[in-house]
């Protein structure tokens, strides 16, 4: 059965199909295109992160040269982070119930859900 199912080394295309993966298997970036689009990626650092929480989006971006976008991600980011290393935020903190015992942080627990006796 599996002779007959597997290409044999003289059927057509297979020259074509293996040409093909090696280019593929060779193909590098460019190097003067470094990183995604084209753009370098530069680490944040805490005096970057300090101008982004003291100044607007706008002027942030402006004195960091780098766009808008990437200032207010920042700013999400380490708003986010400090919210998360305090008290933890969501559902289940707030007192709310998802109305099923044994539900662990990570989801649905082996044996399945068992509803909450009113």
């Amino acid at each position: 059965m599996a002779a007959w199912a597997w290409y044999s080394p003289g059927a057509i295309g297979i020259d074509r199909k293996l040409k093909s993966a090696t280019q593929v298997a060779a193909w590098a970036p460019d190097p003067t295109k470094v990183g995604r689009y084209g753009v370098a990626r530069k680490r944040w650092t805490p005096e970057e992160d300090q101008i982004v929480r003291v100044h607007s989006i706008a002027e942030a971006a402006k004195l960091l040269g780098r766009t808008e976008q990437s200032v207010n991600l920042r700013r999400w980011r380490l708003r986010n982070a400090a919210s998360e290393s305090g008290t933890r935020s969501g559902p289940m903190s707030r007192g709310i119930s998802s109305g099923y015992e044994g539900i662990p942080a990570q989801g649905v627990p082996i044996g399945g859900l068992r509803p909450v006796d009113p």
